[in-house]
């Protein structure tokens, strides 16, 4: 995958034959004048789920036109919609209430309700699934709080103050950005712990917060405002812009698609000038041109189908289905997770894999199987990140194997390679014999747990345990064999032998 978001100067966008094109089918979910946030399942891109008229959340199915549900009336109208990974969540946000301040958790398929998430004092701007689908983070403006969850148990992670409109989860699940109508924050989703703050534009009226996007290998960030429509490349290595054009309106939502090079902006028009550049557009950003314009009118919600082929729109009730490309930009599949590994932590077991890579349009999902040893059936959808936690599956003799799904929706093959047995909870794992190295050397305050302090890019061990009946380098996330920011916060590590 080439990488596209490079400094090319400060050019305006450059003039391109701008192709107007008709909708695929129009969906009426009832116009009432405010904003029907929309999101594709990102299973399989052929259900989404908006806000109906009479604050529903609805569901319903491409294929047919036809509503398959709706649940979770409230009294006031949802602002935000996210849905996770493995296609079974819907979170929704309410826009404002007197004294309901709660996200609302529902069940995909069937839709149907789930939960509450108590905790915000004020409206909910934004809901986001991060890629392990068992986390949750949300954010108010005017009550001024982020929240990270365990939306599955319920229960906080960390609470932060700030007023935030919008947010975006990096694909590995390492960052979150997070914006109000004039800047933007950068934080570490582990702890929350700021890296960078942008100022993106000065907006002293009305507006929603700039839009975002992380590049597909998590090293920049693009954004795009309400005042003017500039569109701003962001490093985050440095903290430096590197580019910027401008589209013209309100960016309400934009998307970067896997091959790096194409950016897709839903713009709600100028409304000072009766909403001119509303519409959605499909941008080469090498050479800051419009490939596609689609004339879908005021657009307050957007998203892009799994395979990122098409687009939904939606403008004031009116939910519009549009082809991006009349067949993927990359036709061959992803190559293999390789190194496939799981074993036992208490109940739980923990599978990894080395990443699979893909040069046209990067990863964007791994699949699990699980079952018995060479009859493994599909089990759940993550997003690219290389570890994954299966509650309470120790002692059940499963067997994992992972696949990649790129860009364009192409599935690889299973990992060919068996990985190790799981281990039950009764078993130990054997200890080789311990080198010289110093025991736990990244632990700073000695609690040999990984955990904010301690020393990060330093090399940890394992070998003789810290603790017995745990695996290998299990805090280390990424495989890299280094204590940093993403690995597990409070989870065991060893010292001993080298990591591989």
């Amino acid at each position: 995958m080439t990488l596209v978001f490079c400094y090319l100067g400060s050019l305006s966008a450059a003039s391109a034959q701008q192709t107007v094109t008709v909708p695929i089918q129009e969906i009426n979910v009832g116009a009432d004048g405010y904003a029907h946030p929309i999101r594709f399942s990102k299973v399989d891109g052929n259900t989404f789920i908006t806000r109906k008229v009479g604050q529903y959340l609805a569901k319903y199915d491409l294929t047919t036109s036809q509503m398959l549900g709706e649940c979770c009336q409230t009294d006031i109208m949802f602002h935000s919609i996210g849905t996770s990974f493995d296609g079974k969540f819907a979170a929704a946000g309410p826009r404002q209430d007197a004294t309901l301040y709660r996200v609302t958790v529902a069940n995909y398929e069937p839709l149907s309700f789930y939960s509450h998430l108590v905790g915000h004092t004020h409206r909910v701007y934004a809901t986001t699934f991060l890629p392990d689908n068992k986390r949750l983070i949300s954010g108010s403006f005017h009550g001024d709080q982020t929240i990270l969850w365990d939306f599955r148990t319920g229960q906080q992670i960390w609470n932060l103050p700030g007023q935030w409109e919008n947010q975006v989860v990096s694909h590995d699940g390492v960052l979150y950005a997070q914006s109000n109508r004039n800047d933007i924050e950068v934080r570490r989703i582990l702890d929350g712990s700021l890296v960078w703050r942008f100022h993106h534009q000065n907006d002293a009226g009305w507006g929603a917060g700039v839009a975002m996007a992380f590049s597909p290998d998590d090293k920049r960030l693009i954004s795009g405002g309400t005042t003017g429509g500039w569109i701003k490349v962001w490093d985050l290595q440095t903290g430096q812009q590197l580019d910027q054009w401008q589209e013209g309106g309100e960016i309400h939502e934009l998307f970067v698609l896997g091959d790096g090079r194409h950016l897709v902006t839903c713009n709600y028009g100028d409304q000072a000038n009766n909403y001119a550049n509303s519409g959605a557009r499909l941008w080469d950003t090498t050479t800051k041109t419009v490939v596609k314009f689609f004339d879908s009118g005021r657009n307050w919600s957007c998203d892009v189908s799994p395979d990122e082929t098409h687009l939904l729109t939606n403008t004031v009730g009116i939910v519009r289905y549009w082809r991006l490309f009349d067949q993927p930009y990359d036709s061959t599949p992803p190559s293999s997770p390789q190194a496939v590994t799981y074993s036992n932590q208490g109940s739980d077991v923990v599978i990894s894999w080395q990443p699979a890579s893909d040069q046209q349009s990067g990863i964007k999902f791994y699949r699990i199987y699980r079952g018995s040893s060479g009859a493994e059936t599909y089990y759940t959808q993550v997003g690219a990140i290389t570890s994954w936690v299966d509650t309470a599956a120790a002692g059940n003799g499963y067997s994992y194997k992972v696949t990649a799904v790129n860009g364009s929706g192409h599935e690889s093959p299973l990992t060919s390679q068996d990985p190790m047995p799981t281990l039950t909870p009764t078993q130990s794992i054997p200890t080789p014999t311990p080198t010289p190295s110093p025991a736990c050397r990244a632990d700073v305050n000695g609690n040999r747990t990984v955990e904010i302090g301690d020393i990060s890019g330093i090399l940890f061990y394992w070998g003789a345990s810290c603790a017995a009946n745990m695996s290998a380098c299990i805090a280390d996330v990424n495989g890299n064999s280094t204590v940093e920011i993403g690995d597990i916060a409070g989870t065991l590590f060893y010292w001993g032998q080298s990591c591989p």
